[in-house]
């Protein structure tokens, strides 16, 4: 009798469990990626599974159960089961230590950093933070490939692989985008300094001549990504950095998310007196990011808002630049020149898996844009309007990839040149507005190879139509329609595995980019039609490794670029310059970067160590122009340092202790096309040290910082065959900030 019933009790207490536990399903998804994860391991206490290559996961478990999802390059994610139902999209979070499974957005298809077909280096929120917080820019300098003239915090010129470091004031023939939002305007100018690096989560860039992924840019593409958060429920963030030169930068940020719902804002002042004459600098900046996700559909839009005023010491000649680097030019301080603009940008994103093979993004955006700036020639007052959209579809059969789209801008650019009385307007000298509509129609694919091999393929057809008014009452009018002959850019590149650890890679680009505004108007004002856009290809043959499960990325490429109808800045004083087509360059180069990860955790008093190194070899040189019956062929190209070289350590000690030290040398430059000068080269190094004590509500960040630490005299921006009127020495010299220190604190709540 006994038996039976024990019989009863067991079938009982199985069919319990059973009912007690449930057979649960979800897919795993790249959070930024968007790719779905395989490989991944799901266990709990009493089971244990695999993702599929589709991300797809089953498995059974009781609803009391925490899931544990782990995974190579993503943080681990604690899960309770009770929460999982079934076909649950499950966002996996990139871990950037292990860099070689960071999914980044190019060149053209979205992959994993290790198996791209092309050269890209990347930065990363937490590399950012490793210096002052004003601004971010000099930091690509750590970057190989990639140069950085920083005359003001407002005047910058990024250069990549050589291309750009002509252009006097600014950046050009380089692309840039902020979640997908152009900074760069129709005539091919890009701001990036506007954007405050607390708002940055990556900066990617793409190098070299590859116009097949986003058009115009002969140089590359700068894309620069918001700041995500994941934490469930409302958050908030707030800072305050002091420095040196009465630098100030207080911040404050909210963020909230609830199921697929998340919200951000962010609000950030930054001044400084400047550490010369005439350099105050002030800037608000705003920021609102709205996202909602649903199962199949993810939209973010976005809400930017720049308010900066700066004032212009401008640059200096060699003998002040030693005797006193703290003085502004003289006619600019004599008018406190400055400049102010208000810049907004707005778009929305919306990206829909219409399958499971099948997804469109598209976007849609505005920015405007009102400017003025008061210089000893003249006044500018300008103005700028830009919308556009882009439509991308993405479709993935097995071992091929596809991507086709249109990407159209509309900008209208007003400006308005005035005389100056000792700073203030005087009579209006000329007004014009020109209107552009660059349009350009892409085709990407990949093919995926049984032993991970990749071959990516794209193209590129752009035009750009513009029309110039003549607003000035004048005998003559200047206005005008105008063409370029549209553009055919095409891309090959391929990545395969040499063993376990290592992968190789190659690729072959076509570029371009059109002249700017200022290029294209000649001294009188009238528009020179027969300009034509520069035009590159760009050859490059590189390797990868990932060794030691991770800890050690390495990163190493030689390229070559060839440059056709150079564009050449022509001056004839100090406020008129303009731009024409000159002739050839070479651009040759070595690009090696290192991240070595000494220890992962905090297991005894030895700190968690990370070592970074980067390398760039360059020789760039004219092989065709003649200026004024000089012939410069052979001749180094100005502006671009002929060896760069990075080094930088961080240490997270126990108990919330971290150190950064950072080292770079700029090799010599030369001042211009005759390479008659040149300007040394020279060292920097930085310290930050910071004190980030554990903390479950308040999780505050004391730090204390000190740039240029040996107080190094340097030219931190250098301008290009400055001229010489008169009397007067050329001005090429813009002098790098001294030693200087700064601290502060950030509370996360």
């Amino acid at each position: 009798m006994m038996y039976p019933i024990r019989l009863v009790f067991l079938i009982l207490a199985i069919v319990v469990t059973w009912n007690l536990e449930a057979q649960i399903s979800g897919i795993l998804i790249d959070a930024e990626g968007k790719e779905p994860i395989g490989g991944a391991v799901i266990s709990s206490v009493e089971e244990q599974t695999v993702s599929s290559p589709s991300g797809t996961f089953s498995l059974r478990v009781s609803d009391s159960a925490i899931l544990v999802i782990s995974h190579l390059g993503y943080q681990t994610k604690r899960i309770p089961a009770s929460q999982v139902s079934k076909g649950l999209y499950i966002l996996m979070i990139p871990d950037y230590t292990h860099l070689e499974q960071v999914t980044i957005r190019g060149p053209l298809l979205q992959n994993k950093l290790m198996n791209l077909p092309s050269s890209i280096s990347m930065l990363y929120s937490h590399d950012l933070g490793q210096t002052q917080g004003i601004t971010y820019v000099e930091e690509l300098n750590r970057l190989p490939g990639v140069f950085v003239h920083s005359g003001t915090i407002n005047t910058n010129r990024v250069t990549i692989r050589g291309i750009g470091s002509r252009t006097p004031y600014g950046t050009t023939r380089i692309k840039a985008y902020f979640n997908d939002i152009p900074l760069t305007s129709g005539d091919g100018t890009t701001s990036i300094e506007d954007i405050d690096p607390a708002l940055i989560k990556t900066v990617e860039i793409i190098k070299g001549s590859k116009s097949a992924i986003y058009g115009s840019g002969l140089g590359g593409i700068i894309i620069l990504s918001g700041r995500e958060y994941f934490e469930e429920g409302l958050h908030a963030s707030a800072g305050l950095e002091a420095g040196s030169f009465g630098t100030l930068n207080p911040q404050l940020s909210f963020h909230y998310k609830k199921g697929s719902f998340s919200s951000s804002a962010a609000y950030s002042f930054a001044r400084s007196d400047g550490w010369r004459q005439n350099s105050s600098y002030y800037r608000h900046s705003a920021n609102l990011i709205t996202s909602l996700k649903t199962k199949r559909n993810k939209t973010d839009v976005l809400f930017h808002i720049i308010d900066m005023k700066a004032y212009i010491p401008s640059s200096l000649n060699k003998e002040t630049f030693y005797i006193a680097p703290d003085n502004a030019a003289q006619n600019w301080l004599d008018i406190k020149g400055f400049e102010e603009y208000r810049r907004l940008l707005n778009g929305i994103r919306n990206e829909y898996f219409i399958t499971d093979r099948l997804s469109n993004i598209g976007v849609m955006f505005f920015n405007s844009y009102n400017g003025y700036e008061s210089r000893p020639f003249n006044i500018l007052d300008d103005d700028a309007i830009q919308g556009g959209l882009k439509s991308i579809m993405n479709y993935r059969a097995g071992i091929w990839r596809f991507r086709a789209g249109i990407e159209l801008m509309l900008e209208k650019y007003s400006w308005y040149i005035f005389e100056t009385l000792e700073g203030f307007p005087g009579e209006q000298e000329n007004a014009f507005s020109e209107i552009r509509t660059p349009l350009s129609f892409f085709l990407h694919s990949a093919y995926s190879f049984k032993n991970g091999g990749i071959v990516e393929a794209g193209l590129n057809y752009n035009f750009l139509s513009y029309r110039v008014s003549d607003k000035q009452p004048n005998p003559v009018d200047q206005s005008g329609n105008f063409q370029y002959k549209p553009v055919l850019s095409p891309f090959l590149g391929a990545n395969f595995p040499l063993g376990s650890i290592v992968r190789l890679y190659a690729s072959l680009g076509h570029g371009f980019s059109y002249p700017s505004v200022e290029e294209t108007l000649l001294p009188k004002g009238q528009t020179n039609p027969d300009l034509k856009h520069e035009r590159g290809v760009n050859m490059e043959l590189g390797t990868r490794m990932s060794a030691f499960n991770g800890k050690l990325f390495a990163d190493a490429n030689v390229y070559l670029l060839l440059v056709d109808d150079l564009l050449v800045t022509e001056r004839e004083s100090e406020a008129v310059f303009y731009g024409r087509n000159a002739g050839k360059t070479n651009h040759m180069g070595v690009e090696v970067s290192a991240c070595l990860r000494l220890k992962e955790k905090n297991t005894n008093m030895l700190p968690q160590t990370r070592l970074d190194v980067s390398m760039t070899l360059t020789n760039n040189y004219f092989t065709d122009f003649t200026d004024e019956g000089i012939d410069y062929a052979g001749n180094s190209l100005p502006g671009v340092p002929s060896v760069q070289l990075f080094s930088g350590a961080s240490f997270s000690y126990p108990f919330g202790f971290y150190t950064y030290i950072h080292h770079s040398y700029t090799g010599r430059q030369y001042l211009d096309d005759g390479n008659t000068g040149s300007n040394e080269a020279y060292n920097l190094v930085n310290l930050k040290f910071g004190y980030k004590p554990p903390g479950k509500k308040i999780r505050p960040d004391f730090y204390f910082g000190i740039q240029n630490l040996f107080d190094t005299h340097y030219a931190s921006m250098l301008l290009v065959n400055a001229p010489a009127f008169g009397d007067a020495a050329p001005r090429y010299y813009y002098p790098g900030q001294p030693r200087s220190f700064y601290a502060g604190v950030t509370l996360n709540f």
